[in-house]
């Protein structure tokens, strides 16, 4: 029987005070839409609910969620017409991949007679998930470092990890006995972005361990590559164009500080003919805007750069203190700066 899971206005009490939907029902074939079935009712003050199903062969599943906000959400299975809840962190980013579990921790957890600390990254096996294993830590914690992508092949789990404002590339894969990790020769320094190109439902997939690549930098324009994951080839697909003659310029990922100790990560951007004399007594480095941690500023290449015979540079925060910290228009020194 074919089946959508759908959240509209259903009438009056069926939409959040944010305006979401609070409803999510199962509409089946040859219902009309009044008589879908309420898979799960939110409450007033939560921002939405929602509902997906993973069709993997083998490891069909429904995912039902009650979203409290942005960032916090109750997750639930849908076994039948029942909810089976999930426990784990309301923080915390929690997803399926075929036999697998992966968290994403945003706040410590204690579990099993250990804390693991904001920032890991768990994986287990999900017919183990609830009874408290010992989980495989995928990616350890880092003050500096943070998980900001991630998406799989048939065989590995790719990683984009943030090195402050730094992107760089990461293959798990799982050898029998443990989760081993390598790092993806990718370009650096940048925005990088990764996508597994793998279809479950195609037998013999040719794209199984292959992925795309996008990446843009400050002095590159963006790009689009297919990567194998098996044996790093890789082959440039898209890209587009160049708004300004980058030779002889260089982006350096750097770290300021500012007035309340908290360290700001930036790019400083500069001509090469400036190398091991900076000159950092003439760099002054301008917040344009700030966000916080959930959306961090990030490399991109723009239409021009200002001022060529000066040192250029863009700040991008990385850390919920940096944000908070650091206010709109606020100047931070590197060294000896001129007005």
């Amino acid at each position: 029987m074919r089946t959508v899971f759908i959240g509209t206005n259903f009438g009056p009490g069926t939409l959040s005070n944010a305006g979401y939907p609070l409803q999510s029902r199962r509409w089946r074939r040859g219902q009309a839409l009044s008589e879908a079935s309420i898979v799960i009712q939110g409450q007033p003050e939560d921002l939405t609910v929602s509902t997906a199903h993973d069709s993997t062969p083998g490891f069909e599943r429904t995912f039902v969620y009650r979203h409290l906000d942005f960032i916090n959400t109750e997750m639930f299975l849908l076994d039948g017409e029942r909810l089976q809840a999930v426990d784990k962190p309301k923080d915390a980013g929690l997803s399926f991949w075929r036999e697998w579990v992966l968290i994403s921790l945003r706040s410590d957890w204690a579990v099993a007679g250990r804390t693991w600390p904001a920032g890991t990254n768990l994986i287990c096996k999900a017919d183990d998930y609830g009874r408290w294993p010992q989980f495989s830590s995928a990616v350890h914690a880092h003050i500096d470092t943070h998980v900001s992508g991630m998406s799989m092949t048939a065989s590995r789990i790719l990683l984009v990890v943030q090195d402050k404002v730094v992107a760089k590339a990461e293959a798990w894969h799982f050898d029998g006995k443990a989760w081993l990790g390598q790092a993806v020769n990718a370009p650096f320094p940048g925005n990088l972005g990764l996508t597994g190109l793998h279809d479950p439902h195609i037998a013999n997939d040719p794209f199984a361990e292959d992925y795309f690549q996008s990446y843009t930098g400050l002095l590159s324009p963006s790009t689009l590559s297919l990567r194998s994951a098996e044996t790093g080839h890789c082959e440039l697909l898209k890209a587009t164009p160049s708004f300004f003659d980058a030779s002889g310029m260089r982006a350096v990922p750097r770290v300021a500080t500012s007035r309340d100790g908290t360290p700001v990560p930036y790019f400083l951007v500069s001509p090469k003919r400036r190398a091991g004399r900076w000159q950092e007594s003439h760099a002054a480095i301008r917040l344009r805007w700030l966000q916080p941690v959930h959306d961090t500023q990030l490399p991109r290449h723009p239409r021009a750069w200002v001022g060529w015979n000066e040192v250029v540079s863009t700040c991008l925060p990385t850390s919920a203190a940096a944000a908070s910290s650091a206010r709109l228009g606020m100047r931070l020194r590197v060294g000896p700066t001129s007005k």
